[in-house]
């Protein structure tokens, strides 16, 4: 989760201010060639790195519900640090061996080729696929959507003869949290690899963009608003858990005040 997390922060500034930053300039790559090459470099390789990332973390939860002493002889204490391995080599290699994604003004984002949508420009557009974006994507919305799938029906089986409100509950955020990832990751996935062959529309494109995005962005929001663990951290690291307590003591002062005063009024009145 911790390397996931820099990977996300890392992305969110090239896919969202960077690219706002060209967007707003109407830059080309012919402006800033070296900067939008390294950024490019960046993107498919922390994108990469995001994608092999999601799927470990995956097999872990999978392998924590079928077989706990598999995932601790494999995740236990220091080793976890060395599935840090695979994710950052990966991403180096996807930075360094794959082509690079180059920003395009006319579609406002990413793609293997500059002239995307310069219909003044006859090119080769297949010069600028990239076999490896492709086995990617295609390899991680397969793998992602099975391994979710696992998930879900694990914990129902799991919790199949268990009729309390809080497994029904956990049951609703884990169904929830996997179609939410796992709809991101695949149009992101999806749309991408289909703008690298075709020209895509531009309402397509934007909603790529978006869920590309969103893959990055959204599980702030899903864990916050389903993991009860997270949400309970944050509220502790935010402060607002004193506040609350605040909140309360001076509530109950208050309201011990008004029995108070409505006991002592009852006891002074005339008979």
């Amino acid at each position: 989760m911790f390397l996931l997390g820099l990977f996300d922060m890392v992305t969110l500034t090239l896919n969202c201010i960077i690219t706002g930053y060209l967007t707003i300039k109407g830059a080309t790559f012919c402006c800033y060639p070296t900067f939008i090459y390294f950024c490019g470099a960046a993107i498919i390789g922390f994108w990469s790195g995001t994608c092999l990332t999601s799927v470990i973390l995956g097999i872990n939860r999978a392998l924590d519900l079928w077989f706990p002493n598999v995932t601790r002889t494999l995740f236990a204490g220091a080793r976890a640090y060395l599935w840090y391995l695979p994710p950052i080599l990966y991403t180096i290699f996807m930075a360094t061996e794959g082509k690079v994604f180059l920003f395009a003004k006319r579609g406002y984002t990413w793609y293997t080729s500059p002239y995307e949508d310069i219909e003044e420009l006859a090119y080769r557009k297949y010069e600028y696929h990239s076999g490896l974006h492709t086995f990617n994507n295609f390899s991680v919305m397969v793998l992602t959507s099975l391994i979710y799938v696992i998930l879900v029906v694990s914990v129902w089986y799991k919790c199949r003869n268990v009729s309390t409100q809080k497994i029904t509950r956990i049951q609703k955020q884990l169904i929830y949290q996997s179609y939410a990832i796992c709809f991101f990751i695949i149009v992101a996935d999806g749309i991408y690899v289909y703008a690298q062959y075709y020209s895509a529309p531009p309402f397509l494109v934007t909603i790529g963009h978006w869920c590309w995005v969103s893959c990055h962005a959204s599980a702030v929001v899903i864990y916050v608003t389903c993991n009860e663990t997270v949400k309970s951290g944050v509220i502790q690291l935010l402060g607002f858990d004193k506040i609350k307590v605040s909140f309360s003591t001076r509530t109950s002062q208050v309201m011990e005040s008004t029995q108070w005063v409505t006991q002592s009024a009852r006891t002074n009145e005339p008979i």
